[in-house]
């Protein structure tokens, strides 16, 4: 029994570190496209890792 929910909270784990790697790479992209400014990415990285 518990080994599903170790293997549901790791999997939940993993899904939560790609989202916040892809939104990342978002940020930098509009950064690049100059869609936002360093300092809106830099505010926009912070709350993602205040999310930890």
């Amino acid at each position: 029994m518990w080994d599903k929910f170790e293997d549901k909270t790791d999997i939940q784990m993993r899904k939560n570190l790609q989202e916040k790697a892809i939104l990342s790479q978002i940020a930098i992209l509009l950064t690049q496209e100059k869609l936002i400014d360093p300092e809106e990415q830099m505010r926009f990285l912070a709350c993602l890792k205040e999310e930890d």
